[in-house]
């Protein structure tokens, strides 16, 4: 809904729930862009497209979710020659259970499974480049901690935040125990793959 409404000529939604279907219909009626949103039933593991019909994913906070490697294959399947793949996730890093214990998890009787370095081995082989980006490695439980705590935190406050946080972790050499992270690929392979994954 947000690329429609920020100009995509049109886009599709696939989630494994129909009510979030039948939900962002619904909006997208409201606000005038239905006829540019397509939604289906799916997962990522398989998804309901055709092999290069896509030119850009975006997931957030669902990818942790997914069988990284059979669902970064799909991915790679859908999108065309130019396609990118963006995620904004958890990542499992030293102070992950720690914030948990103390905070306790966002929503009730999810079950979360961060992503770490072993469930994305070789998500990288399916892509021409592939990048996760750590974010968040001093701040981002303390802002946590204060949305738990119904304090209202502006988003461009929260962003200028996570900025500060990133450069300094950065200088500190801190950026690897960010818990949260980007996961970024471009340009399908199609030869034999090559790893090209870094974190930072």
């Amino acid at each position: 809904i947000q690329s429609l409404m920020l100009g995509s000529a049109c886009g599709v939604l696939i989630s494994p729930v129909h009510a979030e279907c039948l939900h962002a219909l619904t909006l997208a009626r409201e606000i005038g862009i239905a006829e540019r949103l397509v939604v289906a039933v799916g997962i990522a593991e398989s998804l309901p497209l055709g092999t290069s019909t896509i030119q850009a994913i975006m997931v957030a906070g669902s990818m942790h979710h997914f069988d990284v490697s059979r669902a970064m294959q799909e991915v790679s399947r859908v999108l065309d020659v130019t396609g990118r793949y963006a995620a904004a996730e958890p990542w499992r890093s030293p102070g992950y259970a720690t914030g948990i214990r103390v905070l306790g998890k966002r929503e009730r009787d999810v079950d979360c499974r961060p992503l770490d370095e072993n469930r994305m081995t070789g998500w990288d082989r399916f892509f021409e480049s592939a990048l996760i980006v750590h974010h968040g490695a001093l701040t981002r439980y303390a802002l946590l901690a204060l949305h738990k705590a119904r304090v209202p935190i502006p988003s461009l406050v929260a962003r200028w935040v996570m900025r500060i946080d990133d450069a300094l972790s950065g200088r500190l050499g801190l950026r690897r125990f960010g818990s949260s992270v980007a996961c970024l690929a471009s340009k399908p392979l199609t030869g034999p793959p090559q790893a090209a994954t870094t974190s930072r």
